[in-house]
């Protein structure tokens, strides 16, 4: 009896070790993966109005895909936050050229973040302790040949997370879906900010607000998931790769580029708050705000 028993302990033994290995193995190829990736994808600043425009339609497709968007005038999807240079930045990833995924990332100003209307009070708690806070947003990303969606937007999201490093950036905000809840906060490790909200901009789909705290790893307090060393770490641009992909440049748009924006779009201009519309026009130049009033 007790030799039957050591040999069922060790069979069990030999599952538990060979699950182990086999979930080892699994997560090995994962992390390969990724890694083989990286070479395929390349991430920049949208420099002009063609990857602009691009990245606006890849946004539209993908929401309106996941029940998120009931469609646009212009098949875009954009906001007036997306045209103000000195306080958002839209990224592009391309695979063999393609534009296959993108993201934006909006500083916390007068003009408000785009959960503003949703977390306010979370945001302005931020602010009055110090906090200089970005929000990623517009993330979209569609399969590419040998690149999955999902490599893609963890190429994005490191691209973001090494902007938000170089530039003083304390926390990186992001709202999520609650069927995505787990992966950003078990695997990559970002802290749930702000409990679930019902969200007007995306078909008052539910949302999750939570946060990686850029300063924590900046201080080097930061204590990461397997996740966040495994897929985001290795990826991290440094200050040279940021430069050199555009994404210090304070870059915009011509004037006649803007007007055709904002004529496919007029929507745009009605959705914004009076702040935001104030920080986008004070931007423009005199050619540009004789074009937009003419717009508007």
């Amino acid at each position: 009896m007790v030799l039957n028993q050591s040999s069922e302990r060790a069979g069990q033994s030999t599952e538990q070790s060979t699950s182990v290995s086999s979930d080892r193995k699994e997560k090995a190829d994962i992390s390969k993966k990724f890694s083989s990736c990286h070479s395929m994808v390349r991430v920049k600043r949208a420099q002009n109005f063609d990857e602009l425009c691009d990245a606006f339609h890849l946004v539209e497709k993908e929401y309106k895909r996941a029940g998120l968007s009931d469609g646009s005038r212009s098949g875009l999807r954009f906001s007036l936050l997306n045209l103000i240079p000195q306080i958002s930045m839209t990224m592009i990833a391309r695979v063999s050229g393609a534009i296959s995924g993108t993201a934006t990332i909006v500083r916390n100003s007068p003009a408000g973040l785009p959960c503003s209307r949703i977390y306010g009070d979370i945001i302005r708690d931020l602010t009055a302790h110090g906090r200089n806070v970005v929000e990623g947003t517009m993330l979209s990303c569609e399969d590419s040949g040998k690149v999955a969606a999902n490599q893609i937007s963890m190429e994005l999201i490191a691209a973001s997370i090494g902007y938000a490093l170089d530039t003083g950036i304390d926390d990186f905000l992001l709202v999520v879906n609650p069927r995505h809840m787990r992966f950003w906060t078990e695997v990559v490790g970002l802290d749930l900010l702000g409990e679930e909200r019902s969200c007007s901009h995306v078909q008052g789909k539910p949302g999750f607000l939570i946060r990686l705290d850029i300063a924590a790893i900046r201080r080097g307090t930061m204590e990461y998931t397997a996740g966040y060393q495994k897929f985001i770490a290795p990826f991290i641009y440094s200050s040279e790769e940021l430069a050199n992909k555009g994404f210090l440049d304070d870059s915009y748009l011509a004037a006649q580029d803007l007007e055709q924006l904002l004529l496919w779009e007029p929507s745009v201009i009605m959705k914004s708050t009076e702040e935001m519309f104030r920080q986008f026009y004070q931007g423009l130049n005199e050619d540009a705000r004789e074009l937009i009033c003419m717009t508007a």
